[in-house]
């Protein structure tokens, strides 16, 4: 372009105006970015707008598919069960229903035939007779106490001495008859056993061999006998000689009492009662 000759450049400017600036962008549109939104952008402000939400500052927003509605609660209806109630028991058929059977009682068992069986010193010796007989020897036992430990006293300190039963046993030569025998015997003795067959069996070894013996069932002077081996057996123990001792005083005070129930006196005659 050509340029005048009177050209002044002190007047270029003669008459320009600047442009009028930009309105304010208070909604910061300079500031987005300038690409296209993508599509699921635009669906994304569609559903806003759609339901009333002009956000133009709010980019990163789920679109999510809202979900049903629950269904509707529905209370089951009440069913109110009545069930009447039993009818009252009968008292003799409830105690008829737990009475229990009668339980059979055990038979007792059967009793073992009695057997005559002789005695069980007879079985040790055939010399023991169970009947008299002229020849035979009388024998008499008394039990005095039965078995029991004793303690002592030793050089080497107390020891216990273990004692069968004691028994007190006498022996009368052959008899004219059964009847009592005399007062005194032909031997008497303290012997221990564990019964009585073991004190005949102390008395058959003392009487002559070969000699039967025949238990007699009668009484005899007790006090006697115990005083007579309580002064001629020097070996007895302390134990066998308190034994005798009591026997002694027992049989004393039982023949004083007898006098004092039996007998009464009149003048200087002892005269039994009626």
């Amino acid at each position: 372009m050509a340029v005048p000759d009177d050209f002044d450049p002190t007047h270029a400017l003669d008459g320009w105006r600047a442009p009028a600036p930009p309105p304010l962008d208070l909604d910061l549109r300079s500031l987005r970015p300038t690409r296209a939104p993508a599509p699921a952008d635009v669906k994304k402000q569609a559903w806003l707008k759609q339901h009333g939400f002009e956000m133009h500052d709010v980019q990163d927003v789920e679109v999510r598919e809202r979900p049903p509605a629950p269904p509707p609660e529905v209370a089951a209806p009440v069913v109110e069960l009545r069930v009447a109630p039993p009818a009252p028991a009968d008292p003799q058929a409830v105690i008829a229903e737990l009475e229990m059977p009668p339980v059979a009682a055990a038979a007792p068992e059967p009793e073992p035939p009695a057997l005559d069986l002789p005695p069980p010193a007879a079985v040790r010796d055939a010399r023991l007779l169970a009947h008299w007989q002229p020849d035979a020897w009388l024998g008499l036992t008394r039990q005095l106490s039965g078995a029991a430990a004793e303690v002592r006293h030793t050089p080497a300190g107390l020891q216990v001495e273990h004692r069968a039963a004691q028994w007190l046993c006498a022996a009368w030569p052959p008899q004219a008859s059964a009847a009592t025998p005399g007062r005194w015997p032909a031997w008497a003795a303290l012997v221990e056993g564990e019964s009585a067959a073991d004190a005949w069996t102390s008395l058959l070894g003392e009487l002559p061999a070969e000699a039967p013996l025949w238990p007699s069932p009668q009484d005899a002077d007790w006090g006697l006998l115990a005083e007579l081996v309580l002064h001629q057996d020097a070996g007895l123990q302390p134990t066998q000689s308190r034994l005798l001792r009591e026997l002694v005083e027992a049989e004393r005070s039982a023949r004083r009492s007898h006098i004092e129930q039996g007998y009464t006196r009149e003048g200087r005659v002892a005269r039994q009662r009626a």
